[in-house]
């Protein structure tokens, strides 16, 4: 499992939207305080669609930094 780490709600929101458009299931999930204390929240990903989901925040304009969890 991997999670995504966003720099801000909103763009964890714009992430969740994009990838709802393009059929890649994932999960808005609380980030443990020893991993981020940004905004608090990230993406879980299952390993298998982490190569759809780089593609897609690539394409719309959105960072973030993966960790392995």
């Amino acid at each position: 499992m991997k999670l995504a780490i966003f720099e801000s709600v909103r763009n964890v929101t714009k992430a969740d939207t994009a990838c709802t458009e393009q059929k890649i299931d994932v999960t808005i999930v609380a980030i443990p305080k020893e991993i981020s204390s940004d905004c608090g929240i990230g993406i879980k990903l299952d390993d298998d669609i982490v190569k759809d989901f780089d593609a897609c925040m690539v394409e719309k304009g959105i960072s973030y930094i993966l960790y392995n969890y």
